[in-house]
């Protein structure tokens, strides 16, 4: 048995228990639960209240309760930012680099905060917004754009909640006459909090940098979508549609198959999506691009790639997952254990292409996002070798990474029986044969969070008549003695 007592209520963890007893409480205990996440702070505003009991024995050898007053705290905002994704790339003159960056607010409240990039070596600086994350922007509108020196220093102001983040791209253009070599001086990218009292740091900034070159040099982008329309991309075979591009999701039930058929028409709890890789040759001569997504292991334990999923957009060509069996001219790819590689040969400058794969949730996915996540391997620069063989030990960087959200399922028992969560009629009646008069009786109550994650439960009791006097029932913890006034409701 385990109890826990949060500030802001009774808090459970998935598929545990809490013994609770009243005193007068009544058999038809009313238990709700509340989607309020359970953070390490509690939000600004939130209300923590707390009250103390005494037991003891009166002159009449009946055993009382008596409890102090309830003491009452408001939570203060306290504000906190980070700023994520400094880059590097590799561009021919004239062409424009993308910057993928990640504001959080890592505070308990909501605040504004500015957005500034300056760059005095390039011709353009535009800050786009990219809030699927693909480290590319969501359209031709600018949050903020200028030409030569200053650039965007006015910038641009967002609201971010407490906990959550804004995700945008910084696009550096290069100017035609570019010598080959590192551009200086980079690029500054500077978030700037609109509450400064709330903050002991109230900016932070970090940098990008790009490299001027004749050679191939290429960009990857990773996004949880299909394949874009204009790459001529048809269904895969025996598939009638992609799946959707499922970016937050309850995981998938124990029984779901890691199968093309099941990916076409998956059975109820069963979630398969889409991942598309995006590569383009931003430098000045052809060059093989090198890719390498991992699939089922670490950051993405909670997926399985669907074997014979994936499909290369040049001639809209299916793939063949075994090493060295590829016979679509231009790529050599192969699927092994969930590590899928592909190079795709003589990509000349400005041409892009993709390759798209299908990935199945699986039911053991972890809340949240730490076993469905990653990013996409590549070789910047390009490699030498035609083959997966020849490429796998090239130097390589990472894309963008994509997300995606386990979300937390929710149930509550209310019963008896302390050793089981059954719904029976019988679990949820407890009777008191007899009770003399002025004495107190305690009716013990097991509330189970059935769900499968940690939860929040506001507890209330039904008014109670006995011989036609009123009578408040007084929830209890575990030990009888602790009065459960923890949450103030607003």
């Amino acid at each position: 048995m385990k109890n826990f007592l949060k500030t802001r209520g009774f808090g459970l963890h998935g598929q545990t228990k809490a013994r609770l007893f009243g005193l007068l409480v009544s058999m038809s205990l009313a238990a709700t639960f509340s989607s309020v996440a359970q953070a390490a702070t509690p939000a600004a505003g939130t209300t923590i209240g707390n009250q103390a009991s005494v037991t003891y024995t009166d002159s009449s050898s009946l055993q009382q309760v008596a409890t102090s007053n309830l003491v009452q705290t408001t939570v203060a905002q306290v504000g906190s930012l980070a700023l994520t994704n400094g880059n590097s790339k590799t561009v021919a003159a004239g062409q424009t680099a993308y910057m993928p960056h990640t504001l959080t607010n890592t505070g308990n409240g909501t605040d504004s905060f500015t957005i500034q990039a300056t760059g005095t070596a390039f011709t353009k600086v535009e800050i786009f917004a990219d809030a699927d994350g693909d480290g590319l922007p969501d359209n031709t509108t600018p949050l903020c754009s200028s030409s030569g020196a200053p650039l965007c220093t006015a910038g641009f102001s967002t609201s971010v909640a407490g906990g959550g983040t804004f995700k945008y791209v910084v696009a550096l253009t290069v100017s035609g006459s570019a010598p080959a070599g590192l551009i200086t001086p980079s690029a500054t990218t500077t978030a700037t909090a609109g509450t400064p009292a709330l903050y002991l740091t109230s900016t932070a900034s970090n940098t990008d940098a790009v490299t001027v070159t004749s050679a191939a040099a290429f960009q990857v982008n990773k996004s949880i979508a299909a394949p874009a329309a204009a790459t001529g991309i048809t269904p895969l075979t025996g598939v009638t549609s992609w799946p959707a591009a499922v970016s937050s999701t309850l995981p998938s039930g124990s029984t779901c198959l890691v199968t093309l058929a099941g990916a076409n028409a998956p059975a109820l709890g069963c979630v398969y999506t889409t991942y598309t890789l995006r590569y383009q040759n931003n430098g000045g001569s052809p060059g093989n691009i090198y890719l390498k997504d991992v699939i089922g292991t670490g950051s993405t334990s909670g997926l399985t790639y669907v074997p014979g999923s994936a499909k290369w957009s040049s001639g809209n060509a299916a793939l063949t997952d075994a090493a060295g069996s590829e016979t679509a001219s231009g790529i050599d790819f192969q699927a092994v254990s969930g590590t899928i590689e592909a190079v795709v040969s003589s990509v000349g400058p400005n041409v892009s292409g993709s390759i798209s794969f299908i990935v199945l949730v699986n039911s053991n996915a972890a809340l949240g996002t730490g076993t469905t996540s990653n990013a996409a391997a590549y070789s910047d620069t390009g490699c030498a070798s035609t083959t997966v063989a020849g490429c796998s030990a090239s130097s390589t960087v990472n894309s963008n990474s994509t997300v995606i959200t386990i979300l937390q399922s929710f149930g509550v028992v209310a019963n008896t029986v302390t050793g089981s969560a059954s719904t029976a009629a019988v679990d949820k009646i407890k009777k008191i044969a007899s009770a003399a008069p002025g004495t107190q009786v305690s009716f013990p109550n097991v509330i189970w969070n059935t769900g499968s994650g940690t939860d929040t439960f506001n507890l209330s009791t039904s008014a109670l008549t006995i011989n036609g006097i009123a009578v408040t029932p007084t929830l209890f913890a575990a030990d009888g003695a602790t009065p459960l006034r923890l949450h103030v409701c607003c």
